[in-house]
């Protein structure tokens, strides 16, 4: 395969990767990291069907430089959309016109050499190096994607800049040029492979969110909860809270009260459930907490100091202090044995705290399992 033809097939498939892109753009216009993506990929395959004659025509390879580093800059724009951050920073900015400045002068300084082109080479990559970086360093939703597509990027880097500087040693440099041409349609492929399965990944992490997690309070919902494990490994206290005269509260203030009581509920469990614990509104106003390695008395005491905590606080709503309370259930699920058995006799614990009273905590005395609750093998 000649070199002509080779760029020819290079610019063809970054034009169907930026197409690609593009209709998903148009069907999802909310998701601008596309259209940045798109519109690179474009002018990558625009860079390389002018490198053909940038070499005999200094403005035009002028051009190529530019249009190839903004295609680098504006993929690295899609990353930091996709991140939801400024498509731009300052370093990008002033990125864009190093490439065809060092052209332009070398072919001043030092016509008829291989130093502009070379030196040039070396600025891109330069420059190139902050998507890789980038796209590693700031994975923090860790989606297995992105890991592949700043791994494809690295070791694109390092493979021209090897073959550039070292292998006209080994091969000619014409093929050279073909080796970093091939390189490069092998990672825009799995580059726009990875940027779109990025973008279902994240959906499906948000979606598993949403379907798992209370809109309201943010903590786990019942689905959530019984997503956390069926067996209990190990030992687990179990509380069982219900706010008391929760119907009160709101029809005496509104629903906006009983809304806000529920986040301070959240917010107050966990400042005192210990590292590990597990929050799930369950239903209504009662939440469970599973406390992974807590005994009964363990449990009963976290219980106490919760139950404290919302007495003490109180519940502050458009400037007035409403009394609020819970009443919280205790129990313990042995190592095999089942969590709902566990939640159902803190449950049980809960009922007896609210016939004594309520504002307290009840501890369920029961200490044989229900019959259903041991897995036997």
């Amino acid at each position: 395969m000649d070199l002509h033809t080779l760029h020819v097939s290079s610019a063809l498939t970054n034009i169907t990767c930026g197409v690609v892109l593009a209709v998903a753009w148009c069907v999802r216009e909310e998701k601008s990291y596309l259209g940045w993506w798109s519109v690179s990929f474009m002018l990558f395959a625009v860079g390389l069907l002018s490198q053909i004659e940038g070499s005999n025509h200094p403005a035009i390879g002028a051009l190529t430089y530019t249009f190839l580093i903004a295609g680098t800059l504006l993929m690295l724009s899609g990353f930091r959309s996709f991140d939801e951050r400024p498509a731009f920073s300052g370093l990008m900015l002033v990125s864009l016109p190093l490439p065809p400045i060092v052209y332009l002068a070398l072919l001043k300084l030092l016509p008829g050499t291989d130093w502009p082109e070379l030196a040039t080479f070396v600025v891109s990559c330069l420059i190139s190096v902050q998507i890789p970086f980038y796209v590693l360093t700031q994975n923090h939703d860790r989606l297995a994607f992105r890991w592949v597509a700043g791994s494809a990027f690295t070791v694109q880097l390092v493979f021209t800049v090897t073959v550039l500087l070292w292998g006209s040693a080994l091969i000619t440099p014409e093929n050279v040029t073909l080796a970093i041409s091939l390189s490069d349609q092998v990672c825009s492929t799995i580059v726009i492979a990875c940027v779109l399965g990025m973008v279902i990944e994240r959906d499906n992490h948000r979606l598993d969110r949403i379907a798992h997690q209370d809109a309201l309070t943010g903590c786990l919902n019942r689905a959530g909860l019984l997503s956390y494990k069926e067996v209990a490994t190990g030992p687990h206290g179990v509380l069982v809270a219900d706010f008391d005269h929760f119907k009160q509260l709101n029809d005496q203030y509104g629903h906006a009260a009983g809304d806000e009581a529920l986040r301070v509920f959240v917010r107050r469990a966990d400042a005192c459930l210990p590292q590990g614990a597990v929050l799930a509104r369950s239903g209504g106003e009662e939440f469970v907490a599973l406390l992974p390695g807590a005994s009964t008395a363990e449990a009963e005491r976290i219980a106490i100091g919760l139950r404290d905590a919302v007495r003490a606080g109180g519940l502050e709503f458009e400037g007035a202090t409403i009394p609020f309370t819970i009443s919280v259930g205790v129990a313990e699920v042995a190592a095999g044995e089942m969590i709902r058995a566990g939640i159902r006799r803190a449950d049980a614990a809960l009922y007896q705290a609210k016939r004594d009273g309520r504002d307290r905590v009840a501890v369920f005395e029961d200490a044989p399992p229900a019959k259903d609750a041991l897995v036997t093998a």
